[in-house]
C-alpha cells in the first residue's frame, strides 16, 4: 500500500507547480491514470487529498485503481530517429548533425522535438538521459571520448546534475535541492563546462549517466 501523502509530497518535491500538477503525479506514482483512480486513504489524509484535487476519495488506508494502467509498448527508434538521438548525445549541434546524417536541419530539429513528446521529454539532455537508461540509443562512442579522468563534483554540482537529468530544473526543483533558481543556473555553467568539452548541456548530461556521477532508474516510456 502507497500512501497518498507520500505520493503528494513527493510529487511536490519533484517540481509540480500546483495542486492539479501534483495530483496527476500522485496518480502516476500510484500506477493508475489519474481518471481512473479511485483512491483510498486515511482520515487524516482527506485535507491532502482535498488540496491535490481528488474528487473520488474514501477514508481508508488503501487505493484501488479501477482499470489496469494504460501503457503503450515501447517501439524500437528508426535507424535515423537512433543516430539523431546518439549524436545529440555527444553534444552535437543541429548543424553538425545535419551533416554527419546528411539531412537538413529542419529535419533533425523536427525528429528531436518528435522524440521528445514521444518520450516526455521537457528538453534534449532529459531526452538523452531518458533514451540512455532505457537503452533505446547506444553509448558507445559517447564513452569513447570520455577523458580518462572524471571531475570530481561537489554536492551542489550534484544536484543540480540531477534536476538536469530528471528534467526538474525549475524553481520549485533548485528550492529542493537547496538552491534559488539563479543559484542552480550559475551551478549548472560550472557543471556543463567540467563535464562537456563541447559546452553541451545535453553531453554533459550524457557523460553523468554514464560515468555512474548520477544514478536513474530506468523510467518506461509512453512512446508512440
Amino acid at each position: 500500500m502507497v500512501g497518498l501523502r507520500a505520493a503528494w509530497s513527493c510529487a511536490v518535491r519533484q517540481g509540480a507547480h500546483n495542486g492539479t500538477a501534483a495530483y496527476v503525479a500522485a496518480a502516476h506514482r500510484l500506477g493508475a491514470p489519474a481518471d481512473d483512480l479511485l483512491l483510498a486513504c486515511t482520515a487524516d489524509q482527506v485535507p491532502v487529498a482535498g488540496e491535490a484535487g481528488f474528487r473520488r476519495v474514501l477514508a481508508t488506508t488503501s487505493f484501488v485503481p479501477r482499470t489496469e494502467p494504460r501503457r503503450a509498448p515501447v517501439p524500437e527508434l528508426n535507424a535515423l530517429e537512433r543516430r539523431i538521438a546518439e549524436l545529440a548525445a555527444e553534444g552535437l549541434t543541429i548543424a553538425e548533425i545535419s551533416g554527419r546524417v546528411h539531412a537538413g536541419e529542419y529535419l533533425v530539429r523536427h525528429r528531436l522535438a518528435d522524440l521528445r513528446r514521444r518520450a516526455g521529454a521537457v528538453d534534449d539532455a532529459h531526452l538523452a538521459v531518458r533514451l540512455i537508461t532505457t537503452e533505446l540509443i547506444g553509448t558507445e562512442r559517447l564513452r569513447a571520448g570520455l577523458p580518462d579522468r572524471v571531475p570530481e563534483l561537489d554536492q551542489a554540482g550534484r544536484a543540480v546534475l540531477t534536476l538536469i537529468c530528471t528534467g526538474t530544473m525549475s524553481e520549485a526543483g533548485a528550492n529542493a535541492a537547496g538552491l534559488s533558481l539563479r543559484e542552480a543556473r550559475a551551478v549548472e555553467a560550472r557543471v556543463v563546462r567540467a563535464l562537456s568539452w563541447r559546452g553541451s548541456r545535453t553531453h554533459a548530461a550524457a557523460v553523468a549517466l554514464v560515468t555512474g556521477l548520477v544514478t536513474l532508474p530506468p523510467t518506461p516510456l509512453w512512446v508512440g
